[in-house]
């Protein structure tokens, strides 16, 4: 797969993430659907503590802390593009 990087995360309002790529791509993630499969992910639903959510070094993911993060190919393949919106 194509690795795409992370320019820019901004955390929005029901666990929702715009995500914008290297390519132009605006993408949003629903974290929400994320934690029904991964209950670790279940502390995001703290508004605290998922709007820290930042860029990892080199665009490669995204991180809340040293346990929770998501890959950029994760980004990629689960969002829905909203570029053209």
């Amino acid at each position: 797969m194509l690795s795409i990087k992370i320019n820019k995360v901004i955390p929005m309002d029901d666990m929702k993430l715009l995500v914008f790529f290297e390519n132009g791509s605006v993408k949003q993630f629903d974290v929400g659907a994320l934690s029904k499969d991964c209950p670790e992910f279940e502390v995001l639903r703290d508004p605290a503590i998922f709007q820290c959510v930042e860029v990892e070094p080199g665009g490669y993911g995204i991180a809340w802390n040293d346990e929770l993060d998501c890959s950029e190919g994760e980004l990629w393949e689960n969002s829905i593009d909203i570029s053209s919106k």
